[in-house]
């Protein structure tokens, strides 16, 4: 048995094509495995608190009114929030939500205060003021990331680059097998038929 032609190209292209897609798939699996592990944040309003955002996105902050006065409540939300960046020189927009009550299952009922929107991770400061002349009582916050989109984008599109690239490298793979391997075509079967 006669190998054909040797096509390493097709090997190094097609397993480089495939580390490509592997590559691909675990960038996308990294946003997956940082909102995993992200946790909530917790502070104290107002005040000035340094937050490490892992994921970029929508955030939300919420506190529990529970046994809170309602004067205490008005107050809290006259509070004024500001956020930048960890050297405090670019200043990201915190819209104000509406004093209203939401109803969580897991946390009971739950008011939403502020929510920003930051377009990379990394650190970030918030600043939390009462207006000049105000002074009020201070809220247990919790921040929380609520843009699941980001996740799912960032998975899918790995996905795909990663089917793509592997169906790549494997048909060069598999055509250079061939190209080593070619199969044999058998000869057609004949019966010879005796003479009378």
């Amino acid at each position: 048995m006669t190998r054909g032609a040797r096509a390493p190209w097709g090997y190094w292209t097609g397993g480089a094509f495939c580390l490509l897609g592997l590559l691909a798939l675990s960038v996308g699996l990294v946003p997956l495995a940082a909102s995993f592990f992200n946790r909530p944040a917790a502070f104290e309003v107002p005040g000035q608190t340094s937050l490490d955002l892992r994921l970029p996105g929508t955030y939300v902050a919420v506190h529990n009114p529970a046994g809170v006065e309602p004067a205490d409540l008005k107050k809290l939300s006259s509070i004024s929030y500001y956020l930048s960046d960890a050297e405090e020189k670019e200043y990201f927009k915190v819209a104000k939500f509406p004093p209203r009550s939401y109803y969580s299952d897991s946390a009971g009922t739950q008011e939403p205060i502020f929510e920003f929107i930051v377009d990379k991770k990394g650190r970030y400061i918030l600043s939390a003021d009462y207006p000049i002349g105000v002074e009020g009582p201070k809220a247990a916050v919790v921040l929380f990331h609520a843009d699941a989109s980001y996740v799912r984008t960032e998975l899918v599109v790995g996905l795909i680059v990663f089917l793509l690239f592997a169906g790549l490298g494997g048909a060069l793979i598999w055509k250079s097998y061939r190209l080593e391997h070619p199969v044999q075509k058998k000869a057609p079967f004949s019966r010879k038929t005796p003479l009378p």
